[in-house]
């Protein structure tokens, strides 16, 4: 499974398993508020913003480097990460968490669905297992859309992408065989907690690369027209 969401992390920082689907997302409605209780709170001041999450009693987050992204677990002897090819103990969690702001290049007309469509291209036949359909969905009222894992030592795992304000935020989530089911519930939950606000500096980057987008598309439109006007 280590190998499993380490392929979609690459792919992250570049921005499936088989599947013919990957195209299709199935919508499935979730309850506005959880009933997971979240009864711990992790903030950060990053680079271009700040952000803040909730977790459940008991669970450790892993944060030294947030710009790079966090971890969060039940079992505090992962909290540096997984290391080898490794299949989590029974009732362990251990989930990667990555940020992509919304004023990146790449980013700015993306969707959480668009998101999980990038990783599942991306890792084409580089994966070790099965990947399902992608689902959209909301959670506390912010757009949401996962995929699950299935490796072939039997692991599983969900990779979910969640707009939390400014930023699109990753989780690659990894489960001891046959109990993803028994934490998806909690991984959406902490998921629907995340909040990332851009600083002032990084908002005026994001309207300045939206206006040149814009005035690059228009451009090129000009130029096509003129082309076309020149072959008549």
């Amino acid at each position: 499974m280590r190998k499993f969401l380490l392929i979609f992390a690459l792919a992250f920082a570049v921005v499936s398993c088989t599947t013919a689907e990957t195209e299709t997302a199935t919508e499935t409605p979730v309850a506005s508020e959880s009933t997971v209780e979240l009864t711990e709170t992790y903030s950060a001041t990053l680079s271009t913003g700040e952000l803040s999450f909730m977790y459940p009693e008991g669970w450790f987050v892993g944060g030294d480097f947030p710009d790079l992204g966090v971890t969060i677990t039940n079992d505090e002897t992962y909290i540096a990460g997984l290391s080898g090819d490794v299949v989590m103990d029974a009732g362990k969690v251990f989930i990667q968490v990555l940020f992509a702001p919304e004023n990146m290049g790449i980013m700015i007309d993306a969707t959480p669905e668009s998101v999980v469509s990038t990783f599942i291209t991306d890792v084409g036949d580089d994966a070790q297992g099965t990947i399902s359909p992608i689902t959209t969905l909301t959670i506390d009222g912010k757009s949401a859309a996962f995929t699950t894992l299935d490796s072939n030592d039997g692991a599983e795992g969900i990779v979910l992408v969640i707009d939390s304000g400014d930023a699109f935020t990753t989780m690659l989530a990894s489960f001891a065989p046959d109990e993803r089911r028994d934490f998806q519930t909690t991984v959406e939950a902490i998921a629907g907690s995340f909040s990332y606000t851009l600083t002032a500096n990084a908002e005026a980057t994001a309207e300045s690369t939206a206006d040149m987008t814009a005035e690059a598309e228009a451009t090129a439109e000009m130029t096509a027209e003129a082309t076309e006007a020149a072959d008549d």
